[in-house]
């Protein structure tokens, strides 16, 4: 279930459902740093080659998951269930 979903176990989703859903959650949490396009404003750009911390599923899901405080990215791991934050 998704409630077994942390850094290690985490596999990267490609069925249409996880996409959709994928989306509704970025459209609600992170357009606003990041642009509707991914393309960034106040963090960084998620649409081009360069990684800050790291591409890859399981880096992107820590990331997403710990925040990055000191750039002021909020860890989301209070407001999203694993299931989410892997979509």
């Amino acid at each position: 279930t998704g409630a077994l979903i942390n850094e290690s176990s985490v596999t990267l989703l490609t069925d249409k459902a996880d996409i959709d859903k994928g989306k509704e959650i970025f459209a609600a949490n992170c357009v606003s740093c990041h642009a509707p396009d991914g393309g960034g404003g106040v963090g960084p750009n998620l649409t081009d080659n360069y990684w800050i911390h790291g591409g890859g599923i399981k880096n992107v899901f820590t990331t997403v998951k710990n925040g990055v405080p000191a750039k002021g990215m909020i860890a989301w791991q209070t407001q999203l269930n694993p299931k989410a934050m892997n979509q």
